[in-house]
């Protein structure tokens, strides 16, 4: 993870959301594999974004990768910060409420 206040900060909200699930859903994360989801973007040749989910929830979502020092580490700022969920693009919906 790339260390900085913000990201240690999320990390330390995700661990305390993590102790505050039930057994099930733990085990089920802890016996998850992790998915990528091709392509992966790159947003030059220290930044990348992958579409990732794991084999529990099955539910797609994006990170941010940087290289440092020779290192790949995850930039969770992106994650929690980004406006989409993904990269993948969806159509517009029509208003019906209108």
């Amino acid at each position: 993870m790339l260390q900085d206040s913000v990201n240690t900060n999320y990390m330390d909200i995700a661990e305390r959301a993590y102790q505050n699930i039930d057994q099930g859903t733990r085990n089920g994360y802890r016996s998850a594999s992790i998915r990528i989801f091709s392509p992966v973007k790159e947003l030059n040749d220290s930044v990348s974004i992958i579409i990732y989910s794991n084999s529990f929830k099955n539910d797609p979502d994006t990170l941010r990768v940087m290289r440092a020092n020779g290192l790949w580490l995850v930039d969770l700022k992106y994650l929690y910060e980004h406006d989409e969920d993904t990269l993948v693009s969806k159509p517009i919906e029509k208003d019906t409420i209108r």
